[in-house]
């Protein structure tokens, strides 16, 4: 059999200008981050799920808000930040 994976037009209005922080769960693998990129391109990535960089911000939790600081980003993606389900 040949499956041929096509995108999902997904509908969801993430309306946050007048908030200061939302949240966007769901199960693995159904499209949040594929969402979240196509909505805010411009956006500031983490990604906690780089083991690299959960250990930098893990060492210094400093550098997530001076970072930002630097760059004064509009919004900011936070990805990966669930601890209950690690094994």
């Amino acid at each position: 059999m040949n499956f041929r994976l096509s995108t999902i037009r997904r509908i969801l209005n993430l309306d946050l200008a007048d908030h200061n922080a939302a949240l966007l769960w769901g199960a693995r693998k159904v499209g949040k981050t594929t969402l979240l990129c196509q909505r805010f391109p411009r956006a500031a990535r983490y990604d906690l799920s780089d083991t690299a960089l959960r250990t930098r911000l893990l060492l210094r939790p400093s550098l997530l808000r001076e970072e930002l600081l630097a760059c004064l980003p509009q919004l900011v993606v936070i990805e990966e930040i669930q601890e209950g389900d690690r094994v």
